[in-house]
């Protein structure tokens, strides 16, 4: 195991949290502040018309070219 130091950079807290990795130390932190769960596609379309944006988990956000194509 290693130490990972949590830094939340809303609130400025900070957790030394011993794990066997980042993912897992960051999961511990915040477990029972976030959910994860699958929308359906009426949910989806409803939350996109409503201004929310899809996010690519790993990639850098880039704006999409004219037209909507990447």
């Amino acid at each position: 195991m290693r130490l990972y130091r949590i830094d939340n950079i809303e609130t400025d807290d900070i957790h030394l949290v011993s794990a066997n990795s980042a993912a897992q130390a960051i999961k511990h932190v915040v477990d029972g502040m976030l959910r994860a769960s699958v929308p359906s596609g009426i949910e989806v379309a409803a939350l996109i018309s409503d201004g929310i944006t899809v996010e690519r988990a790993g990639k850098e956000q880039a704006e999409l070219p004219e037209g909507g194509d990447a």
